[in-house]
C-alpha cells in the first residue's frame, strides 16, 4: 500500500507501505544495517548493502567541493538533522527521487529515505532546522517593513508560509517515535 504525503520541498512523498526506510551508517561511511523498507527501497539484500561502497547508490559521482560544502554547513549550523531531497540510483539501474533525514548517532549516522516524487535529476535540496528557522524570522522581518496588500507583502507571506510547513516537517522528523 502506498502512502502520499508532502515532504519538505513541497513534493508528494510517496511511501512504499508503512515503513520508513532506514539505514544505518558507520563514522567511516561504511552501511552497517538496513530495515526491510530500506532494502526494498534500494533494491539490495543486507549483505550486499554492507558490501557496497558509500556512493554505490549515487546518480553522479560525488563531487568532493559540494560533499565538502554540506559537511560544513552541517558542521557549523549545529542543529540536526539534515533533511532534503536527491536522486539515488537503485540497484536495478532504476533512479528515483528521494526524501531524506540523516542523524548523528552515538555509533556513526542514521539515514531515513522516502521516495518522492520528481526527477531524479533535480538538483538536491537540503534544510537544516537552523537554517530554516533564520530564513523565516529573516521574512518575517521583512514582511513587517513592506505596505500590507502589496504584491510584495503576498509573496513574503507565501514566503513565512512555506517555511512554516517546512520547519514544521523538520520539526516533525526529529520527534520521537512511539
Amino acid at each position: 500500500m502506498a502512502i502520499e504525503t508532502p515532504d519538505v520541498s513541497g513534493s508528494t512523498v510517496t511511501r512504499r507501505g508503512a515503513d520508513e526506510a532506514v539505514i544505518r551508517i558507520d563514522a567511516s561511511g561504511r552501511y552497517t544495517n538496513a530495515n526491510r523498507a530500506a532494502l526494498e527501497l534500494l533494491g539490495v539484500t543486507l549483505a550486499e548493502l554492507r558490501a557496497s561502497p558509500p556512493d554505490r547508490f549515487s546518480i553522479r559521482p560525488a563531487n568532493e567541493s559540494e560533499q565538502a560544502a554540506l559537511r560544513a554547513q552541517w558542521e557549523s549550523d549545529g542543529s540536526r538533522p539534515l533533511i532534503g531531497t536527491a536522486g539515488l540510483r537503485r540497484a536495478d539501474g532504476e533512479t528515483i527521487r528521494v526524501s531524506y533525514a540523516i542523524e548523528a548517532t552515538r555509533a556513526g549516522f542514521r539515514a531515513r529515505l522516502w521516495q518522492v516524487e520528481g526527477s531524479p535529476e533535480a538538483p538536491s535540496s537540503v534544510f537544516t532546522v537552523g537554517g530554516v528557522l533564520r530564513e523565516w524570522r529573516a521574512a518575517e522581518r521583512d514582511l513587517a517593513e513592506l505596505m500590507p496588500g502589496t504584491p510584495e507583502w503576498a509573496r513574503t507571506l507565501n514566503e513565512i508560509e512555506l517555511l512554516r510547513g517546512r520547519y514544521q516537517e523538520l520539526f516533525d522528523t526529529v520527534k520521537p517515535r512511539s
